[in-house]
């Protein structure tokens, strides 16, 4: 439940497609908001 990465860092994540494995459950439900 690391919330407080849902900002630059996750962007920058999703750009170099490097998903850690708790943001891959909590992507999704960033996606849907």
């Amino acid at each position: 439940e690391s919330y407080s990465l849902f900002g630059p860092d996750v962007i920058k994540a999703l750009q170099l497609r490097y998903i850690a494995p708790d943001e891959v459950v909590l992507t999704p439900k960033l996606l849907r908001h």
